[in-house]
């Protein structure tokens, strides 16, 4: 499951690495690498936003994780995505909570923050 669920972020990295020839780094600091063996701007263009799906990608994991794990601790009850009237038990697939979108976010600002700082 983990695999099946990581594939397209490990596709992204894959791509950027061997496929453009693109070494690790922070955004705009590598040059792709065309078929004449000349850099490529639009390349790096592609790198950069490769990198950038990978981190969105596990940020969007992170702030899924968080939310489930942490929005069960809410003290209110949660209410139902789809009809916001309705009020349901904690843990309910679809149940979303105020602590749980403040947790959401926090994961997905934690790993922007990540990739910024290293």
């Amino acid at each position: 499951q983990v695999l099946a669920c990581s594939a397209i972020a490990v596709g992204c990295a894959v791509v950027r690495k061997f496929a453009l020839g693109v070494p690790d780094g922070p955004l705009g600091s590598g040059f792709a690498i065309g078929a004449a063996g000349t850099a490529s701007a639009a390349g790096n263009l592609l790198a950069d936003r490769l990198t950038l799906a990978y981190v969105a990608f596990f940020a969007c994991c992170a702030g899924d994780t968080w939310a489930s794990e942490l929005g069960i601790l809410a003290k209110s009850h949660p209410r139902l995505i789809v009809r916001p009237w309705k009020v349901v038990p904690p843990g309910t697939n679809g149940g979303i909570s105020g602590v749980g979108l403040g947790a959401s976010a926090a994961g997905g600002v934690a790993m922007g923050l990540l990739h910024g700082v290293f």
